[in-house]
């Protein structure tokens, strides 16, 4: 009698990060771990080449956008993605662009067969984000004190596009503040709404 070789389902968590904010500091760290111990592969991407003095320079903004899109499709470009069963994208800060940007360009270019779940979480996104965003496609995590977008903005664009948005209150673009024992339970609140959607 000839045996039926199941296909093992695998899962695929992509970390997109931030400026300064890599893929080994608190957030990230802690759901990468989240979705490990779900037998994920993680796959972290690192950017590099951004000018000093970003914020308030909408020209060295530009080129970082730019330089993120670039980076992203280099570092992605040899995934098989039609291995995987479900696939969900964690970004911070400008990851986001480059999360939703090529999230859009697979879509668009036929990358991805349309049986693939793949899911967002955007962690501080920026209003450039919004522009490679589409519809259904995630949830948004912003502090009501965030230095680096307008948090009434965000949640009016993620609203736009269907995105259900967490507020975390006293809570800065890191998703911290000044004092440690809040920001440790930031953290924790963090994951167990990512947690809630898994």
């Amino acid at each position: 009698m000839e045996k039926k070789i199941e296909k093992i389902k695998k899962s695929l968590l992509v970390m997109f990060p931030g400026v300064g904010y890599t893929c080994d500091k608190p957030l990230l760290y802690y759901i990468g771990k989240l979705y490990q111990n779900d037998n994920f592969e993680i796959k972290k991407l690192s950017y590099t080449g951004f000018m000093n003095g970003l914020k308030d320079d909408s020209q060295k903004m530009n080129h970082a956008y730019e330089l993120v899109k670039k980076q992203t499709k280099e570092q992605l470009k040899d995934i098989n993605w039609n291995e995987y069963e479900k696939v969900v994208f964690v970004s911070k800060s400008i990851g986001t662009v480059g999360a939703a940007y090529i999230f859009k360009y697979m879509q668009d270019k036929k990358i991805i067969n349309s049986n693939l779940k793949i899911s967002n979480i955007f962690l501080t996104p920026l209003v450039e984000t919004f522009n490679y965003v589409t519809e259904k496609s995630g949830f948004v995590i912003i502090g009501d004190k965030d230095q680096w977008s307008d948090y009434a903005q965000i949640c009016k664009l993620a609203e736009k596009y269907n995105l259900p948005a967490h507020i975390i209150e006293n809570a800065n673009h890191s998703l911290e503040n000044s004092d440690i024992f809040d920001s440790i339970d930031i953290i924790f609140n963090v994951v167990k709404i990512v947690d809630s959607y898994r």
